[in-house]
């Protein structure tokens, strides 16, 4: 027995090593959303000359597979004789080369992939050559709002079903060593044959999870394959897909495969109540190890420091040790002796202190991707995040229950109290999982401060809401000169006399040149834009909206744009 625990615990120390080890080898090449923070030319430029290249930078590092970029003309016809590669020694900036171009506007429509989470985002970045006038198009009416955009909902159920597996499949280990190991240990009459119903459900529950997570990790790939390759079966889901699960790019999939194979030895764990205790912190170990994959592919991880990963690892641990041990908790006070007493008290203290590193890494957490108390109901990462925290609340409230409030009554011998411990436990098994769907939604979408800049960076200014109705209002490339200007309105009732107008008054704030007045056209039935060389000062510039409907009050906001120097127009005013 003893050189069988020996063989068990120098397994479970390879299996680790190892783990650890290759998790610590790619730390470096972690990110998360792939957002434009800077092209060369400027979008909205207007150039004398035929540039070279455009040069396009992001704020993570791209995959070179299944990102692209594409040179149109202002017929959306693709102009041949272009060639993209990627700097060599930058991973976030991609070149398009580009032929000699004739007089004309142009635009670049890339799709850049981020090199680590899978998430695609696109845009277009809009000049034109030898000519007095900017693209037609300087702010994309197909690039979604990086704020309010939603993942799709299967994105969102793989990564729900992903962290529900990983919580069963720790959670199970750690109730082992940490819940139920000191529970039966100071039981008066320890029961050797509960002992080993727990050790049997325990690593079942563990070996469940810990296949789940391999099989949604895989399904997950093929998911974001088939999203890269734009549907199209089979070659282009056939190349991204094997381009995703390429191990240097696809390590953190092939590890939790490699883990999951070597989870079998959990086969060989003894009783965790009586049994040795070194295999079972062995085990926990090898369940930590698998957690930091996660926090390694994290929003944290994007920050490029050590700190904000670690604390990433400490809270999906404790949500681990906390959420998932529910499951346990729930069957083994039905299919065990052990007093609930004894068990739910013991359940009780690891919850609090992993309450308390929830709270606290939160707020870290919060601090780094929230940006702002506003981006909580403007941004879907402030919205799930919102969730998730009221949901958290109510699951201490049912945890205090349990052990202020029912463990005194189940020590006296109170029936009632037990029926109702089910209960409660059954509801907070319940909430967790819609706890774990809110963390899926946050991991699927840009954090909270990259949406927002994000969202800048294409133009946006800002939003108003009167009479039910919201605008919006976008402003590109903001800087002297021609410019696109553009009007969102959301939430204008069916309009009996037809739709409404919508008027723009501009007034520079830093000199006194009077004011004028446009009238925006409408692209569809949201937006409402034009085009033109109305904001011709660098400066501060009053921007106002005027919503005329036919019967109703006029909705009006003033907004302030703040103008950069046109670089073109400056070399022009300065020749050399």
């Amino acid at each position: 027995m003893k050189k069988s625990n020996s063989r068990v615990r120098l397994s479970f120390s390879l299996a680790l090593l190892a783990s650890l080890g290759l998790a610590l080898l790619v730390v470096s090449a972690v990110q998360a959303h792939a957002n434009l923070v800077h092209s060369d030319p400027a979008s909205g430029a207007i150039l004398t000359d035929s540039p070279p290249n455009v040069r396009l930078e992001f704020s993570e590092a791209l995959d070179p597979a299944l990102s692209q970029a594409r040179l149109v003309d202002s017929n959306l016809t693709e102009i041949s004789g272009t060639s993209l590669h990627f700097d060599p020694t930058n991973n976030q900036v991609m070149l398009l080369d580009l032929p000699s171009l004739d007089t004309g506007a142009y635009s670049v429509v890339w799709q850049a992939r981020s090199a680590v989470d899978g998430h695609v985002t696109e845009g277009i970045v809009a000049f034109s050559v030898g000519t007095g006038r900017a693209p037609t198009a300087l702010l994309s009416t197909s690039a979604a709002d990086p704020t309010t955009a939603k993942p799709p909902l299967l994105d969102t159920l793989l990564r729900w079903l992903n962290y529900l597996s990983v919580a069963l499949a720790a959670g199970s280990l750690f109730f082992g060593l940490l819940v139920w190991r000191p529970a039966y240990t100071g039981w008066d009459t320890p029961d050797l044959a509960g002992d080993q119903v727990a050790r049997r459900t325990l690593v079942r529950m563990s070996l469940v999870g810990m296949g789940s997570l391999v099989l949604f990790s895989l399904l997950l790939i093929i998911f974001q394959a088939w999203e890269a390759g734009q549907g199209a079966f089979p070659t282009p889901f056939g190349k991204a897909l094997l381009g995703l699960l390429w191990p240097p790019l696809a390590w953190d999939f092939w590890l939790r495969v490699t883990l999951g194979i070597l989870s079998l030895l959990l086969l060989r764990l003894p009783a965790p109540g009586s049994g040795d205790q070194q295999p079972w912190l062995l085990a926990n170990l090898f369940a930590l190890g698998v957690l930091l994959t996660y926090s390694l592919q994290s929003h944290a991880a994007a920050l490029g420091a050590p700190l904000p990963i670690l604390l990433d690892w400490l809270h999906i641990s404790a949500m681990a040790a906390w959420l998932g041990g529910l499951l346990p908790l729930f069957w083994l006070l039905r299919r065990t002796p052990i007093p609930a007493d004894r068990l739910v008290p013991s359940f009780s203290r690891l919850a609090l202190i992993s309450v308390g590193t929830l709270a606290l890494s939160g707020l870290y957490s919060a601090y780094l991707h929230l940006g702002n108390l506003a981006a909580l109901v403007n941004t879907v990462y402030g919205q799930a995040l919102g969730i998730k925290t009221l949901l958290f609340l109510v699951l201490i409230g049912f945890g205090a229950t349990n052990l202020l409030l029912l463990t005194p009554r189940l020590k006296a011998g109170q029936p009632k109290a037990s029926t109702r411990l089910g209960i409660n436990v059954r509801f907070e098994l319940a909430l967790g999982a819609l706890l774990l769907a809110a963390v899926g939604v946050m991991t699927g979408v840009s954090p909270a401060r990259d949406a927002l800049l994000a969202r800048q960076q294409m133009g946006y200014i800002g939003s108003y809401r009167q009479q039910g109705v919201e605008m919006d209002l976008w402003v590109a490339p903001r800087q002297a000169g021609d410019n696109t200007l553009a009007v969102d309105l959301r939430g204008l009732p069916n309009q009996q006399g037809g739709p409404p107008s919508v008027l723009l008054r501009l007034k520079p704030l830093d000199a006194s040149l009077g004011e004028s007045q446009v009238e925006a056209q409408p692209l569809n039935l949201l937006r409402y834009t034009v085009q033109g060389s109305y904001l011709s000062l660098a400066g501060r510039w009053q921007v106002e909206v005027i919503v005329r409907r036919p019967g109703e009050n006029d909705i009006t906001h003033r907004f302030q744009v703040q103008v950069e120097p046109n670089p073109f127009l400056v070399t022009l005013a300065n020749p050399i």
